[in-house]
């Protein structure tokens, strides 16, 4: 069957349920689709559930049991959920049973769609029954959610629960009610953060609801990385676009004329690569505002990112302890100059309000020790780069990378690992080097992959090009510039990670991480 290699788990919530639950069980084995994980979660059950299901579990493998106190069928789905190990999650009431190609059926329809449901036939002990199309499998919509008692509770909280949901969705909207028009530029009702929804109210409803989808879809597959020891590590940018939600919605947190256009704007200061410095052009904030709200708006930017994320990566980490600002309209960064940021104030704050962030810090260039010492005060990660370790700069090689870090071959700002060996100017100093670290130096892109495994830093990280010895092509981003060669990589196939698997388990087997 074409669908098979797709594995689907059924999640059974079992509670008391003796009289029905082998027919159930039954109706599940016999599919005609076989590839299922089938997890019973005995919620409780005082009867002869728990006896039945155990003796499933010992005649089919597929069969996995939980037993926990009772709670509730919400709480039993939940605990399935946690376990679930199948590409897709299927719900089977225990006092049901279904049809001999069930899954086959959905998984068909799952080509098309998030989510697929069916109909259902209902059986009366007197042995009459209801039925209306029973097996036709239809798409999932906002409306079909919004008729399931359970999706309907589940998406209310969601809304409820996510604060900044309804702001985003507004501004989505309005942005799609003005063409596209930077929010400058919009009427002075649309402009009014307290304006009227009159008008936008579906397309609001929409937005929340892809956004309801989304969340849902990403914590499936947290739990399901989570199963496999993979932790989620996410990105966050110091600053934000000028057109957007934040900015529209939070406009007195940052630096902003009576207009809204940015008084003044970010960027990098002139340095040894960069004549004219980095013009990056987003609106600085209004660090002076944002002590007297408590840092509610970066307060509340963490805790969201700490909660969807394992680890969270803060970018340009120095802009706490010194800022480059622009005046807004300069031709480039040159005009700028080094603005004292929030520093202690700021940073005390955060670890009050949220004490279990689980952050690192990007901490890269020249940087005056004041950024060092803030960063070592709160006993963070920063980030160390091989390619900067081994660069050509005498100045800034450092040949061993120390162990409180966290250490990349290469960023999404970098050559890739390949096309920077075969740039470098003098191959044989490299080789000298990696041998006086432990390696032969034949082969030195492996060599420096080997190294960023088994260095002491804690955590090593290889971008998925270098792990397979791409080159020029596969480049992510070149800064300071624009094209469609930027943010353009897209990894089309899998087969040559399958080729390199065994290379790659030497690899992580040897540096025992």
């Amino acid at each position: 069957m074409k669908y098979e290699k797709d594995k689907i788990t059924v999640i059974i919530p079992v509670y008391n349920v003796e009289n029905y639950l082998e027919r159930c069980l039954k109706s599940i084995l016999y599919n005609t689709y076989t590839n299922l994980e089938i997890i019973c979660v005995n919620d409780g059950s005082t009867d002869n559930s728990k006896k039945i299901l155990e003796d499933y579990s010992k005649r089919d493998k597929r069969v996995v049991v939980i037993n926990k106190k009772n709670a509730g069928v919400s709480s039993a789905r939940n605990a399935g959920i946690k376990i679930a190990t199948g590409e897709y999650i299927a719900f089977v009431d225990s006092d049901d049973w279904i049809h001999e190609k069930y899954f086959e059926y959905l998984i068909r329809g799952i080509d098309t769609a998030d989510l697929v449901i069916c109909n259902y036939i209902r059986s009366y002990r007197s042995g009459s029954v209801e039925t209306d199309d029973a097996y036709r499998v239809q798409s999932i919509s906002p409306i079909d959610v919004l008729k399931n008692k359970e999706l309907k509770k589940e998406y209310r909280t969601f809304v409820k629960g996510t604060f900044w949901l309804k702001k985003y969705a507004r501004f989505m909207a309005l942005n799609k009610a003005n063409e596209g028009l930077p929010w400058v530029d919009w009427n002075d009702e649309d402009q009014n953060i307290k304006g009227s929804n009159e008008g936008l109210e579906a397309e609001i409803d929409y937005i929340q609801f892809l956004q309801y989808i989304f969340v849902k879809q990403f914590n499936l597959l947290k739990i399901h990385a989570h199963q496999k020891g993979i932790s989620i590590m996410g990105d966050l940018p110091l600053y934000v676009g000028d057109d957007s939600a934040d900015v529209y919605e939070y406009r007195k947190c940052f630096q902003l004329d009576d207009k809204f256009y940015p008084k003044f704007v970010s960027g990098a200061s002139p340095d040894y690569f960069s004549k004219d410095g980095q013009l990056w052009g987003h609106p600085l904030y209004d660090w002076d505002y944002l002590k007297k709200t408590r840092y509610n708006f970066w307060i509340k930017r963490l805790k969201w990112n700490n909660e969807i994320f394992d680890i969270l990566r803060v970018d340009h980490f120095r802009a706490f302890d010194t800022y480059w600002s622009v005046p807004y309209g300069s031709a480039t960064a040159r005009e700028g100059k080094w603005i004292e940021g929030p520093s202690y104030h700021f940073l005390d704050s955060v670890y009050k309000q949220l004490p279990k962030l689980n952050m690192i810090v990007e901490d890269l260039g020249e940087l005056r020790p004041q950024v060092h010492e803030l960063r070592d005060h709160y006993d963070l990660l920063g980030m160390k780069v091989m390619q900067f370790s081994f660069g050509e700069d005498e100045r800034k090689v450092k040949y061993k990378i120390p162990q409180h870090c966290v250490v990349y071959t290469g960023t999404h700002d970098n050559a890739t690992l390949k096309q920077w060996y075969e740039e470098l100017d003098d191959k044989e100093r490299m080789k000298e080097i990696m041998k006086g670290l432990g390696y032969i130096g034949e082969n030195l892109v492996e060599d420096m992959l080997a190294y960023t495994l088994e260095c002491d830093a804690v955590i090593s990280i290889v971008p998925l090009q270098d792990l397979l010895g791409y080159g020029k092509e596969a480049r992510i981003n070149l800064p300071g510039t624009v094209g469609p060669h930027n943010w353009s990589y897209k990894l089309t196939s899998f087969d040559d990670y399958q080729n390199q698997i065994q290379i790659i388990q030497k690899m992580l087997k040897k540096a025992k991480r």
